[in-house]
């Protein structure tokens, strides 16, 4: 049940869109507006970067627009981004932010009337430029979910590089994304978490696997930049708990063919918030209580059906 937390003019450079209280299961960014001119877009990558803060901390750091989209077409559903051709053509994306982990989708982020909570897009000068008679919306889910944890989705960018060997800065991590414009310089991935070596695989592979295991089909979900050819997924954490012992430290290595090369390396860590879960839990727990309620006679019919399948539980037990 989306409905419009904000909204900012497409003349603002630089949103900040401040989210209202409540608790919310995703949150969708959308850009709609027109073509200015005769020069488009020159890529999703105008689309900028994302910083997204609760309380001042950040639970999406400094990340390019097009990396959360292409996560979210992977673990989500179709994601829109049409960036015009000729001038008043419609211009549109739609940049969805999951507050869960599809292993443990039991989670929700929580807006008390005391949080701050904003999402930031930092543009280039083509949107400006190129784009006018339009608007940034923020939409959200409104849901009980309690929250469990925060996801975090941190960006490490390395350029030039023909290895990588480097100890990532996040914790309790369970999932690593790459994105390239060339990944044809490297030629395999080894992730050590805690110590244990997790991943050895190379770069095809590990391709492959993941486009295997987000049931990815088509090579052109988002044209000019994010494809089933240049996104890949390694999972750390498979059980599907998510928990405050998932690991300390991930290291990474990537070995190239000896050509230079580029590298975004994205993180899915957690964050647990005690409080938080505590405060969204009797939220939660309230609201179910006004729904049975609000529906004196289908609630009597629900606590029946329960008694009468526990006694005949009971009596099947006994023999009976």
């Amino acid at each position: 049940m989306p409905r419009l937390l904000g909204t900012k003019p497409l003349s603002d450079v630089s949103p900040i869109i401040q989210l209202p209280p409540g608790q919310y299961k995703n949150l969708f960014l959308v850009l709609d507006c027109l073509q200015n001119g005769a020069t488009a877009l020159a890529n999703i990558f105008d689309l900028g970067v994302i910083t997204a803060t609760k309380n001042g901390v950040p639970f999406v750091a400094s990340v390019k627009t097009p990396h959360i989209m292409a996560i979210a077409n992977m673990r989500g559903g179709l994601i829109n981004w049409n960036k015009g051709t000729n001038d008043n053509d419609a211009v549109n994306a739609l940049i969805p932010f999951m507050m869960f982990d599809l292993a443990s989708p039991d989670n929700g982020l929580l807006v008390n009337e005391n949080d701050l909570v904003n999402i930031q897009v930092s543009t280039n000068g083509n949107i400006a430029g190129r784009t006018d008679t339009g608007n940034w919306y923020l939409f959200g889910d409104d849901c009980d979910a309690v929250q469990h944890y925060m996801p975090v989705l941190t960006q490490f960018t390395y350029t030039g590089q023909t290895q990588i060997k480097d100890r990532l800065q996040a914790q309790n991590v369970s999932r690593l994304f790459f994105y390239s414009a060339d990944y044809s310089h490297m030629s395999r991935f080894q992730v050590v978490v805690d110590g244990k070596l997790v991943h050895d695989v190379t770069k095809n592979g590990a391709l492959w696997v993941s486009n295997f295991n987000n049931q990815v089909e088509d090579a052109t979900a988002l044209v000019g930049a994010v494809t089933s050819t240049s996104f890949i997924e390694l999972p750390i954490t498979l059980s599907g708990k998510i928990g405050e012992f998932l690991n300390d430290s991930v290291e990474l290595t990537v070995i190239g063919d000896g050509t230079a090369f580029n590298l975004d390396v994205l993180t899915q860590g957690y964050s647990f918030t005690p409080d938080a879960q505590a405060q969204s839990q009797a939220k939660a727990d309230a609201s179910a209580v006004m729904s049975l309620k609000s529906q004196p006679a289908q609630t009597i019919q629900v606590l029946k059906k329960l008694i009468n399948s526990q006694t005949a539980g009971q009596m099947a037990s006994a023999g009976v």
